[in-house]
């Protein structure tokens, strides 16, 4: 016979129950605090959406992950590129050295990688104080037993490790590997920092604010700001960080004597700063102060006091680059094949030369696109929040609004000058070598007609002359229109040299 519950005890149980509920809902319940939403948990008051902000994170570590898989530049200071040794298979146009498309040898080198190697390290404590607070926080959670709060510290202390890890590979590594490792820290700071900042200044009303992450952390938040703090330190350090020496490349490989003799400024460092300025730097442009102090500090300012470009916008780097397009990939589709020479020939191989930048042109133009109208649509929040509050009650949201009109414009600004230099001082610069090298290396196999026609002319005697005198006439004017048409073919290529090229890299 089964025993029946007494009632009075399953009346306790459910009342027991009913007020665990009650103190549960009553610590996890988010609660507005100097008008921003925050969460509260054994006296404790933290920002939401840190469950949203650990997943984002994460997905950035891996994203980073599979980048450094994919690309994994040799360590060195330059990659040399293959010499065929047989004279048959050389090409006769092939004029570049392997030092044309060497950037240039770094100047005082180990006094820059000592530097680099105390920034790198300042970089790895920092990674590691926010791994241990992050750990901290996730041992927190587990004694609590507060299974959302793990699960957040668990994505946290994943990603802090796995900065952690980037930052001490990075501390040996030179060159490529240094950028490289640089370049992926400061991205990854800044979202870090972006989503933290975020969170951290979000209000509660006039909008709503989902209730996903209402129960997420059961720590002291003291402990979520040093980790804010950090992280922000972290990101200045990296992004302010070199990616490479300054460098230096003899002037006489590129520019003449006459070039030389006019030159009033000489230092060593004479390579573009681009080569090894920082993110910060690439992102501000200030690398080029150098050429805007020139104006200042120069006697007079000519091609030879300007910086060298580095060695992949060279000429004879973008002159070998197109020619070895040219003898490797064929425009065919299924039994179709263009007519040899064509235009769509030539312009299927520069998309394949030129497919990074494109691809990222496309990209930018893409985010910035987007972008443009985020000013407007903060405008128009605060627009409606001045009229919805004009006692100024509640300024959270104000000053929510007044931080994105003046963060998106930022953002738009430095998308749209990165959009502007990629199309006006890479694309187009290539295009024009690209295009006047593969048509200047043409007319120089091109066989000059009028003049194999005018030197014999010469040697012929009187009976040959006057025989092709009375061709002439007997033609009605036919050797007149042959050098109409030899003159237009000329005038032709000049055309196509001066201003068709011009009009292709302007689009």
């Amino acid at each position: 016979m089964p025993m029946r519950s007494h009632p009075i005890r399953s009346h306790r149980l459910r009342l027991l129950r009913y007020r665990v509920q009650q103190v549960a809902d009553a610590a996890y319940s988010p609660f507005a605090y100097n008008g921003h939403l925050w969460c509260r948990q054994d006296g404790a008051i933290m920002p939401l959406f840190q469950l949203q902000v650990a997943i984002a994170l994460v997905a950035c570590e891996v994203l980073s992950a599979l980048l450094l898989l994919v690309s994994n530049p040799e360590e060195g200071k330059v990659k040399l590129p293959q010499v065929v040794q047989d004279d048959s298979l050389q090409d006769p146009f092939d004029v570049t050295k392997p030092e044309d498309i060497v950037d240039g040898e770094p100047v005082d080198e180990a006094r820059f990688w000592g530097r680099m190697r105390l920034r790198k390290l300042l970089i790895t404590f920092l990674a590691a104080a926010i791994l241990v607070i992050q750990s901290v926080s996730l041992g927190w959670s587990v004694a609590e037993l507060d299974r959302r709060s793990i699960a957040v510290y668990a994505l946290h202390v994943a990603f802090a490790l796995y900065l952690l890890v980037l930052a001490v590979r990075s501390v040996k590594q030179e060159y490529s590997r240094h950028a490289q490792a640089i370049v992926h820290i400061s991205v990854l700071t800044t979202i870090a920092v972006a989503l933290l900042c975020v969170t951290a200044i979000l209000p509660s009303t006039p909008m709503p604010v989902s209730r996903l992450a209402a129960d997420t952390l059961s720590i002291p938040h003291a402990l979520w700001y040093v980790v804010f703090a950090l992280y922000f330190t972290t990101w200045v350090v990296a992004i302010t960080t070199p990616r490479g020496p300054a460098l230096h490349y003899p002037s006489d490989r590129i520019y003449s004597t006459k070039t030389l003799m006019a030159v009033t400024s000489k230092y060593e460092d004479n390579v573009s700063g681009v080569t090894g300025a920082s993110v910060w730097s690439i992102m501000l442009f200030s690398y080029t102060t150098k050429v805007v102090m020139l104006g200042y500090t120069s006697a007079s300012l000519e091609i030879g006091d300007l910086p060298i470009v580095p060695g992949d916008m060279r000429a004879t780097h973008i002159f070998a680059t197109m020619r070895a397009a040219m003898r490797r990939w064929q425009l065919k589709i299924r039994s179709w094949k263009p007519q040899p020479g064509s235009g769509w020939e030539l312009g299927y191989r520069i998309l394949r030369v030129n497919t990074w930048s494109l691809f990222l042109l496309v990209l930018l133009v893409s985010v910035s696109a987007v972008l443009y109208y985020a000013p407007a649509f903060f405008l128009q929040r605060l627009v409606a929040y001045l009229e919805a509050d004009p006692t100024r009650s509640n300024r959270g949201w104000g000053w929510v609004f007044c931080a994105g009109l003046f963060f998106s414009n930022v953002i738009v600004q430095l998308i749209t000058g990165q959009l502007w230099s990629l199309t006006s001082t890479t694309l187009q610069v290539r295009l024009r070598v690209q295009l006047n090298s593969i048509l200047f290396a043409k007319t120089l196999v091109r066989k000059d007609v009028a003049s194999s026609a005018g030197a014999s002319a010469s040697d012929d005697d009187d009976k040959d002359k006057k025989a092709k005198a009375a061709a002439k006439d007997a033609n009605g004017g036919g050797e007149k229109k042959d050098d109409e048409n030899e003159f237009s073919s000329k005038a032709q290529v000049m055309t196509l040299m001066t201003t068709d090229v011009d009009r292709v890299a302007d689009l």
